[in-house]
């Protein structure tokens, strides 16, 4: 939804004040530059996401004035683009400020304003926005309120690279969805967790989810899931008792022990057992 667009508030120009954030931070102004950047989020809430390779909707809330829209941020992104990435670690470093905790609960108190005043006609209206919106770019509240993200800003390692990603969740989509659930069922000795709204099993393991939702066509044909589990012997003898025949096994001691089984829909599981431990025989 856009605000009207045919007054400003009378503020500094964002654009002006994310260049000029994205200049302190290259001269090590961190106190400068944070205050300067959070006083242009509430000028222009699109720049920082499209800056750091978001999306904005069509209808995506605009700040009173032509610089406060979509399109103003679309047109700066275009043009300031480079700029930001021939800095060092300036785009990281504007997505650890734009993601701060902090920074995250006023720009969506901001928001709220701003869809308050959305349909705000005459000059009255206007200037009522104007004085609300002082109460989030006051130089003096936004230095009060500085600290805690500075001390944030500053733990963050912009000359290292970032974590390594960590796998949370697969999914898995079937023709056979209840029989693959009801099959890993089977096997792991639990049943999924939860069901999500797209009717999705969850299967939770330690720090990864196994989803299995209804699919038309069979993603994961060919595909192998391997699990290390602590007590291989538990899952060797769940099989037995289910009259479930391995389609791959090695079980002796003296190597590392796995089953593998061949689902329904073509997708296989492994289960790896630990190194073989002193009851190995010589």
């Amino acid at each position: 939804m856009e605000m009207p667009n045919d007054a400003s508030p009378g503020d500094t120009d964002p654009r002006e004040l994310f260049d000029r954030g994205l200049e302190l931070f290259t001269r090590g102004a961190a106190e400068e530059s944070v205050a300067a950047l959070r006083e242009a989020f509430f000028g222009n809430l699109h720049i920082a996401p499209l800056l750091l390779g978001m999306e904005v909707a069509p209808d995506a809330m605009a700040v009173p004035g032509p610089c406060g829209t979509a399109e103003a941020a679309r047109e700066y992104v275009r043009a300031a683009r480079p700029r930001w990435q021939a800095v060092p670690h300036g785009l990281r470093y504007l997505r650890c400020l734009w993601n701060d905790p902090l920074v995250r609960r006023e720009i969506r108190s901001y928001g709220n304003l701003c869809k308050s005043f959305a349909r705000a006609q005459g000059n009255a209206r206007l200037a009522e926005f104007a004085a609300e919106r002082e109460k989030f770019t006051n130089l003096r509240r936004i230095r009060s309120t500085e600290k805690e993200i500075l001390e944030r800003v500053r733990q963050f390692r912009f000359d290292l690279p970032p974590p390594l990603p960590r796998a949370c969740a697969v999914t898995i989509a079937s023709r056979a969805a209840d029989d693959l659930a009801a099959f890993l069922s089977r096997v792991l000795g639990f049943a999924p967790a939860a069901r999500k709204a797209d009717g999705a099993r969850v299967f939770a393991f330690q720090g990864l989810e196994l989803c299995v939702v209804a699919g038309e066509e069979e993603s994961h044909a060919g595909c192998e899931i391997a699990f290390r589990v602590a007590d291989f012997d538990y899952y060797a003898l769940r099989l037995e008792d289910e009259e479930i025949t391995p389609c791959e096994a090695s079980t002796g001691l003296r190597r590392e022990r796995f089953l593998v089984l061949a689902l329904p829909g073509g997708l296989r599981l492994r289960l790896i057992g630990g190194p073989p431990g002193a009851e190995a025989h010589s």
